[in-house]
């Protein structure tokens, strides 16, 4: 029995729909007609949700600095907790945490919500992730 990732056939479909009303060929990327319609991928969508979320609820996540007084580089950071289950290294808080703190520092500043989600969503609109190991991987 072979197993298949349902938000992989779900994000192909999208992007065979997109390729479909846009007119682009089979072969070609989807990655600017994403940019140019300002349209999220699935899994920036996942991401957007994500950090909207952790966001939210930030005054109850603490920052590296107030866990220890040395003066590192990622002292502004949210503190990630040591978890050993995979259940909770997926969990919407630990994975939030991650997300965030792989921001670029201008995107996280913003104290007002409605600026972060503009922020965030110009960003990832700008990058068009199609996986999360690909945001992950951007060097910020």
């Amino acid at each position: 029995m072979i197993l298949v990732d349902t938000s992989v056939v779900k994000h192909n479909m999208l992007k065979k729909v997109i390729k479909l009303i846009t007119g682009v060929h089979k072969c070609k990327s989807c990655r600017p007609v994403f940019k140019k319609f300002k349209i999220l991928t699935l899994a920036s969508l996942y991401i957007f949700e994500m950090l909207c979320f952790l966001k939210k609820y930030q005054g109850k996540v603490k920052h590296n600095l107030e866990i220890h007084e040395h003066n590192t580089k990622k002292k502004h950071d949210l503190h990630t907790q040591h978890c050993n289950t995979v259940l909770y290294q997926r969990s919407v808080i630990n994975m939030g945490i991650k997300l965030f703190n792989k921001l670029p520092i201008q995107i996280k500043q913003p104290d007002n919500f409605k600026s972060f989600k503009r922020e965030v969503k110009t960003f990832l609109v700008h990058n068009s992730f199609y996986t999360i190991d690909e945001f992950f991987a951007l060097g910020v």
